[in-house]
Order: C-alpha cells, then structure tokens, then sequence
C-alpha cells in the first residue's frame, strides 16, 4: 500500500487534500463521488485501525490539478456532510502517520539487529521514565 506522501512526491505540484472528522460509515467510493464535484480524484486514501479494522474517519485525496485542489480546500472546509462538519486542510507529512509503506517495513525489517536492539532499549528506558 501506498501512503498519501509516497503519492504526492510523483505529482509534487499537486499537494495531498486532509480531510478530517468523516462519518465511519462513509465508504471510498462514496467520498470519492462526494470529492468529485471539486475535480478528478487521481488519489484517495482512507485509513483503517489495524485492530479493530474500522476507519479511522480521515481521509487523504489528491486533485489532478492544483486548482481543483485549491477548491476543494476552500469549499469544504467546515462543510456539513453526513451529518459532521469537515475538517480539510493541507496534509502534511510527518513520522506520527496512521499508515506505514511496504517500504518502511523492508527498511526495519533489513535494519542490523543492533540497531533494534538498541531502538528497543531507547525505547523501554523512555517509557520507564514516564512511569516514574
């Protein structure tokens, strides 16, 4: 699978569309529509919780153009749909994601066992200081 991020670096000229506060029960298709009166959606992501598989009601869309986008941002931003009012910004890229790309697994995954092992104890020393 394929982030948002991975996505937009192709089409650098078109930023990648957050949209935020969707109803659970709004499916890809059905935002995919909704999003269509604003432009062509070459993009669409909407992300799951890995354990209980449900959406997390975000979604990141990219516009084939950046008027399209600009619209999209201007017109819906605090738009009642589904009975919530939308929350649509730029999206922006940072290490906190929701998702993660096969390609981030095969780094870990060819990562030096040292080196986890020391993310690990990084890791385990930061959450014993929390605890105390």
């Amino acid at each position: 699978m394929k982030s948002p991020f991975a996505v937009a670096k192709k089409n650098a000229l078109v930023p990648t569309l957050y949209v935020g506060n969707l109803n659970y029960k709004l499916n890809e298709e059905g935002l995919q529509k909704f999003l269509s009166t604003y432009g062509k959606v070459t993009y669409l992501f909407m992300p799951t919780d890995k354990r209980t598989k449900r959406r997390k009601g975000i979604a990141f869309a990219q516009f084939s153009k950046k008027d399209e986008f600009e619209r999209a941002l201007s017109g819906l931003n605090g738009r009642p749909y589904m009975g919530r009012k939308l929350k649509v910004s730029k999206a922006v890229e940072n290490e906190s994601m929701p998702f993660s790309t096969e390609e981030a697994r095969k780094e870990v995954k060819a990562m030096p066992t040292t080196k986890k092992k020391k993310m690990k104890k990084g890791l385990d020393l930061l959450l014993e200081v929390k605890k105390s």
